[in-house]
Parts: C-alpha cells; structure tokens; sequence
C-alpha cells in the first residue's frame, strides 16, 4: 500500500478536501475474537471497501479485543456512509 500523509490534501475536479475519520471498534464485553483467520478476514473486508469507495487508510491496527482505523475519505461521503457501508 502507498505511504500517505494525514495532512496531504484531496484534489478532485471540483473540491478540494482533507477529512480524516478516525474509529474505534470494539467486540461485545471486549471478547478477543479479533486473532488469526478472523483477524485476517476483517483485514480483506476493510481493505475491499477502501478500494471501492475510493478512501485512503491513515492507520489500521487490529488487535484482539479491538481495532484502530483512521481513513481519509471522500468530501461527499460522510462518517454514517462509512460505518454502516457493510451492514446492507
């Protein structure tokens, strides 16, 4: 994956925008399910809907009983967009 600055400005045609989200998600009562294949296919996830919608990961990090994810998102893509991408 590409190095990307935080603070490096999106340059579509018509806007220009810096929108960073940064999440925190957390099993119910803090289980640490997140290890191995789980783990890894929670990786793949994530990585596929970057690529399809276009946003850039900041910093993703998985551990057992949670996992941190900064993106930098699109100016008309908004944090419920995000959240609730793969629940549909």
């Amino acid at each position: 994956m590409a190095k990307f600055s935080p603070d490096e400005y999106r340059h579509e045609s018509n806007a220009v925008s810096l929108l960073n989200y940064h999440f925190v998600f957390i099993p119910k009562r803090r289980k640490k399910v997140l290890v191995g294949a789980v783990a890894e296919r929670l990786q793949q996830i994530i990585c596929e809907l970057v690529v399809e919608n276009r946003w850039k990961i900041i910093a993703m990090e998985i551990m057992p009983d949670e996992v941190y994810l900064g993106l930098d998102s699109l100016i008309d893509c908004n944090f419920k967009n995000i959240i609730w991408q793969k629940s549909n």
